[in-house]
Formats: C-alpha cells, structure tokens, sequence
C-alpha cells in the first residue's frame, strides 16, 4: 500500500494477494515500519504513478523491478518507491534504516535510540554500531557483523537474462 510518511518515519501495510501468485508465503497483511536515522534531516521521497511504477533507479526509467524471474510465472506488483537523499550534498554520506515487520494491527515501531555516530539500540534487546571509517563491520551486542555477502548463486543465468 502507500507508506504513510511522518517526519523521518514510513509505514505501510503488505497486499500479499498482490504478489503476483496465487500462493503467498504470509499468512495475512503485516506492517512494516521504515526509520531514517542517517542523513539526519534526510530528504524522504515517495513515488508512484504512470511512468514511475516500481523504478530501479530514478535516473534509469527502464530498470523496472516489476519483472518475471525463474519460479515466478507473474511480476510481484510494486508500485511504490522510496528515495532518500542527502540535503546537504557533502563529500560522504552515512545512511541509517531500521525496519520492522509487526502484525497489521501494530500502528506504532519499537523503540529506538541513535547511538552516534551509526549506531542504533532497539528497545531494552538489541545494541547495533556500524563502523563509520576503516573496514566495512560492526556489531551487534558483542557479536562482530558479517562483512561479506557470497551472492554468486543469488540468481541464476537464465533468470538474469529473462529480466
């Protein structure tokens, strides 16, 4: 559905029926809640509408993710896009989200507090910091984060090229 946009927090509800197949793996709608912590202001865009159905990238109209894959007969309906950009247009920029999926019923996120300078605790439960210079990590409590992604079997030729 449209996120609802409120300061530098957005949310919306799922339409799982609108996936494009007639299984879904949800049971329901949920809600997903998205917060922009970095860049702070942040410029939150939200788009859709003839022409900017599911974008991309806002400078290549063709790179449309309403798009059929392997093990997918139908596109997965898309229609909305979110953009978040510096304000400022400095040499460098952190960006910091936090997204939540709650039940549909849930009209408000957890709590979250900032912990300069990319960092986030998640109510009384989680402590999450970025390294903002160095080597791309971090941590969650007092575990180190992942700090690469093997995304070679992610998708497969055939899938690539039917895109």
């Amino acid at each position: 559905t449209k996120p609802e946009v409120n300061g530098n927090l957005l949310s919306w509800v799922s339409l799982p029926e609108a996936d494009g197949e007639g299984a879904v793996l949800s049971q329901g709608r949920s809600r997903m809640f998205m917060r922009t912590l970095l860049p702070a202001p942040a410029e939150i865009v939200v788009r859709c509408g003839p022409g900017q159905e599911a974008w991309g990238h806002p400078l290549e109209k063709t790179a449309q993710y309403n798009h059929v894959a392997e093990g997918r007969s139908k596109p997965p309906i898309c229609p909305w896009r979110i953009e978040v950009g510096d304000p400022s247009n400095g040499t460098r920029t952190l960006f910091l989200h936090v997204f939540e999926i709650t039940d549909e019923t849930d009209l408000t996120p957890a709590e979250l507090t900032f912990a300069a300078p990319a960092g986030v605790d998640i109510g009384a439960r989680w402590r999450v910091r970025f390294n903002t210079t160095g080597p791309l990590g971090g941590t969650i409590g007092d575990l180190s984060l992942a700090t690469s992604i093997n995304v070679g079997g992610q998708y497969s030729k055939k899938a690539v090229g039917d895109w």
